[in-house]
């Protein structure tokens, strides 16, 4: 295991103002993210909500813990484009939430979801391809232009704040406590917005792989993840032999100091487990001041193998695996955590494949709700079709 180690923080704050910078070309697709937008999330261990994987203009809520789903929003997607696709959901407690429809813009909803406003969108500074709310009235948002957006009418208006960097992802806490990752791998800190210092240079990270034929990799946009202030941070640097090679840096000081959780060789923390291969992550979530998860799968394996990591003291990690039977091809599609140990995650499942005669229409695919109520340890169907 590679020793975690300190980074000196750069204490020279960067002073902005909140004026209105002026975007000039799109530095995010609309289309995609940067970091992987919340697609199920529960307020408490029996209300929760996630974004319908079958349906991909439609959010379902559940009242009970995920045995059983009602509609909550039901949207029209554009046939010739992914106009009105739910992209990612937001809750701050079981009433006050929001939604990113993309093409359209932000809906919320200040009773559970039973009813939503219609979208409402910032144009003039850009599409909103990422969000977040620390508070029923305190919101962020990031345009396709790099713009950061800030709310504090629940997102009825915005107003554009000035970074040191175009900022691509975001983390805010309630305490006021905001991040930002640049497209340089550089992590930015604030205290509501109005002033920033570098609090991790993409440079100084380690990359999980280097042939020492070149310069080093530069780091990639980080996923960020945060509460109070402990904030972690993934950095995916790209498919290779059929995984994506990554490493994870956490600060649980606010960012005075740094260290790295995934050795620089590829190697994970995670003890060793033959049915735990998580070298593709697909999420990334923090759940206290020590307490966080990954969510991820393994590419070249044949049924896929969708695990959760997670760690409880902020330094070791251990993995589970969420398949519900060996003979089946499970695709992740989300997973969220209430609190430390209450815990859910979304499959697709379907049979091994074993070779369909001609004609045939194929296995079915189910959507199943799995479930842990000790940080992970063992998950227990709970929906086990949709």
């Amino acid at each position: 295991m590679t020793p975690l180690t300190a980074t000196t923080p750069i204490t020279t704050p960067t002073t902005t103002q909140n004026a209105t910078p002026t975007p000039t070309t799109t530095l995010i697709p609309p289309e995609s993210s940067p970091q992987p937008e919340p697609l199920l999330q529960f307020a408490t261990p029996l209300v929760g909500w996630m974004v319908d994987p079958t349906q991909p203009g439609q959010i379902l809520g559940t009242t009970n813990g995920g045995a059983s789903w009602w509609q909550s929003y039901v949207g029209s997607v554009s046939s010739q484009s992914i106009t009105g696709t739910v992209k990612g959901i937001d809750f701050v407690n079981a009433t006050d939430g929001w939604a990113l429809l993309y093409g359209r813009g932000l809906i919320a909803t200040r009773d559970g979801g039973h009813t939503w406003t219609t979208p409402t969108e910032p144009a003039a500074l850009g599409s909103i391809v990422s969000f977040t709310f620390s508070a029923p009235g305190d919101g962020w948002a990031i345009t396709d232009m790099g713009v950061l957006l800030q709310s504090v009418d629940g997102g009825q208006s915005w107003r554009a704040e000035m970074t040191p960097e175009p900022a691509i992802t975001l983390c805010a806490t309630p305490t006021g406590l905001l991040w930002f990752g640049s497209g340089s791998g550089d992590i930015y800190a604030s205290i509501g917005g109005a002033t920033w210092h570098l609090s991790l240079s993409g440079g100084q990270v380690a990359p999980p792989f280097h042939n020492s034929v070149g310069p080093a990799p530069q780091a990639p946009v980080p996923w960020l993840a945060c509460v109070g202030d402990s904030t972690w941070a993934l950095y995916q640097y790209g498919e290779s032999a059929g995984s994506d090679p990554f490493v994870v840096e956490r600060t649980l000081d606010g960012g005075a100091h740094w260290g790295q959780l995934m050795s620089p060789d590829g190697g994970s923390l995670v003890p060793p487990n033959p049915m735990v291969v998580l070298n593709t992550p697909s999420g990334l979530g923090a759940t206290g001041p020590t307490s966080a998860w990954i969510f991820g799968y393994c590419g070249p394996c044949q049924t896929d193998s969708p695990s959760v990591v997670t760690t409880a003291n902020g330094t070791s990690f251990s993995g589970s695996v969420l398949s519900t039977a060996a003979d089946v091809y499970a695709a992740p599609v989300g997973v969220t955590f209430a609190n430390p140990q209450d815990g859910w995650a979304v499959l697709r499942e379907q049979p091994a494949y074993t070779g369909a005669p001609p004609g045939s229409t194929g296995p079915v695919v189910t959507t199943v709700v799995v479930a842990t109520s000790d940080g992970g340890a063992t998950w227990d169907v709970v929906d086990p079709d949709v």
